[in-house]
């Protein structure tokens, strides 16, 4: 019967010239059509007084970067009263982040913030955030090397009760940061006057150094730039006790960042975070990480924060 099934699989590789592998096909895949449109990234946190941001062209998955020529006006506005406004010039569909001193810090209040970007031949570029309220926090519980990771290594113990209000839908984010070990300083809005002279805005930026944190609690998520994150789907009345661990390897003065988060700036930075694990992996699954700009790219985000002293 082996015989006669060999003899019969031969037969019809000769009647239809098969190629040396019977099951083999090529199937190609044409990558979809890029349509270029403005870019605008802006992370904004309470307290801030630089505004930090993006303003650029997409490009598809197999371009290069392209040389372009292009004016862009950006305003941010709070409750329709202007925080920011400028014109720019875009050159490269890569661009570098800019830098804005602001003329006040960043309202830790509630308020309704609108990003425009205006580039001509392009429809403009909308994006909407509310800023949340301050969070609270209470019976902080800090106790160095008070517990073991999953490798039997002493590690940092923090605990605290978060207060929530259970008829808004709430996103959480908690990062330890170490004191700033050094400082960059930046000139930025600069111009000449009648004389030649040349007056800029100085900017002074830390370098916080952020230690990783890591949690028993499942409901706790990783994220790019606000740490473990929580979404109150998981509290069951208005406080919820989180439990993080982490090391602090200088032995030196911890500070806590709890901050509430827009929706958008926690799927941001959920999403973000699942992107960048996933590099250099052939075996993961694709991720897209969150967009929430109209007619464009990018994200704009807000957040609002409270810091909390925890000593050595």
């Amino acid at each position: 019967m082996r015989l006669l099934l060999t003899a019969l699989a031969a037969s019809v590789c000769l009647l239809n010239s098969c190629a040396d592998d019977l099951f083999s096909a090529t199937v190609e895949i044409p990558f979809p059509e890029h349509e270029p449109l403005p870019a605008l990234t802006l992370d904004v946190r309470a307290g801030d007084t630089t505004l930090y941001y993006r303003i650029t062209m997409s490009r598809g998955i197999l371009e290069l970067p392209q040389a372009v020529e292009l004016s862009a006006d950006f305003s941010l506005t709070r409750d329709g009263a202007v925080v920011d406004s400028f014109s720019s010039y875009i050159s490269r569909s890569d661009a570098f982040n800019g830098q804005r001193l602001l003329a006040t810090p960043i309202s830790p209040e509630m308020g309704s913030y609108e990003a425009r970007l205006r580039v001509p031949g392009f429809a403009e570029v909308v994006a909407r955030q509310t800023m949340p309220t301050v969070p609270v926090v209470t019976n902080v519980a800090y106790e160095p090397k008070g517990a073991l990771d999953g490798n039997g290594d002493r590690v940092d113990k923090l605990e605290f009760d978060l207060m929530d209000d259970p008829a808004t839908e709430d996103y959480y984010g908690f990062r330890t940061v170490l004191p700033p070990s050094s400082a960059s300083i930046w000139y930025i809005g600069c111009a000449n006057d009648s004389t030649g002279v040349v007056t800029c805005d100085t900017v002074y930026q830390q370098d916080l150094r952020f230690i990783s944190q890591a949690s028993p609690d499942p409901a706790l998520k990783q994220s790019e730039g606000y740490g473990l994150v929580l979404t109150d789907a998981a509290f069951t009345n208005d406080r919820y006790r989180v439990r993080m661990t982490f090391n602090n390897y200088s032995e030196g003065e911890v500070e806590l960042e709890v901050y509430h988060l827009t929706e958008d700036a926690y799927r941001f930075g959920v999403s973000k975070y699942a992107y960048l694990d996933a590099q250099g992996n052939p075996f993961a699954e694709p991720v897209t990480v969150h967009n929430n700009v109209e007619n464009g790219y990018g994200y704009f985000l807000l957040s609002n924060v409270l810091r909390v002293e925890l000593g050595k």
